[in-house]
């Protein structure tokens, strides 16, 4: 439960998900925070082979608190959030940069009914790696999105 600067490299200890270490120039600046949590302004992405396709956004100012993320067109191909001016502004992005979005996910013991937040993506931009979570005007997209595809049918 502690961060500490080791050689080039920044140790996370989570009680969750254990030692991680980051690069300094992987930190995303998070101005705002994300929703809820708007204290926290740097965290890093962290994957796993054995998590895929999640993966981690863990706060790099206090180890224990992290959200599990997922690349949102893994299971909404056809998803197209409508991303306002004033939030590219504010990510520094123009036309041609290159950004990602995520989606915050909701783990459910019963994993066909894990969701994802379509409402409130992640964008980050890259170059800059500035992030924001947004809020899209989108109302088909909904905050409890389901992620496997028999979830949906259901729906």
């Amino acid at each position: 439960m502690s961060v500490a600067i080791t050689t080039s490299k920044i140790e996370i200890n989570s009680a969750r998900w254990g030692k991680l270490l980051v690069d300094p120039d992987d930190i995303i600046e998070f101005p705002r925070g994300i929703i809820g949590f708007e204290k926290y302004k740097k965290f890093a992405i962290f994957e796993s082979q054995d998590f895929k396709p999640f993966q981690l956004l863990i706060s790099v100012e206090q180890e224990n608190i992290g959200f599990v993320i997922i690349n949102p067109f893994n299971f909404c191909p056809d998803y197209k959030p409508k991303i306002i001016p004033l939030d590219l502004k504010e990510l520094n992005i123009q036309n041609g940069d290159r950004f990602l979005i995520y989606a915050i996910v909701t783990l459910a013991p019963d994993s066909r009914q894990s969701t994802a937040n379509l409402r409130g993506p992640i964008i980050i931009n890259l170059k800059k790696r500035i992030g924001k979570q947004v809020i899209i005007p989108n109302e088909e997209y909904s905050i409890k999105h389901p992620i496997l595809p028999q979830a949906n049918a259901l729906n």
